[in-house]
């Protein structure tokens, strides 16, 4: 498994997803309390997301089958447009059975 070191804190990471030169790479950072098998995957993305439109993300999403896609109505700063809207599909994803 692949891993990084940044100012003293080792990282582990999966690096999965196409490489054809398509969409740009998303990167999901997880806190303390959980780790990368907690959950399948989820994606939660602004519906009015200029930088990277949902179309792209969707295509992303492609790769992980067995992801939870959440939209949000809310441009590229979700904490910052929307944090209650956010904060409600992660506390959806984290406990759910």
């Amino acid at each position: 498994m692949p891993q990084l070191d940044v100012d003293g804190a080792t990282l582990t990471y999966d690096d999965k997803g196409p490489r054809d030169g398509g969409p740009t790479p998303l990167v999901l950072v997880h806190g303390w309390t959980a780790n990368r098998h907690r959950r399948d995957h989820q994606m939660i993305h602004g519906f009015h997301d200029i930088q990277l439109p949902v179309r792209q993300m969707l295509c992303m999403a492609k790769a992980y089958p067995d992801a939870v896609v959440r939209i949000i109505d809310a441009g590229h700063e979700l904490p910052v447009e929307r944090p209650a809207a956010l904060t409600t599909a992660l506390d959806r994803f984290l406990t759910a059975a």
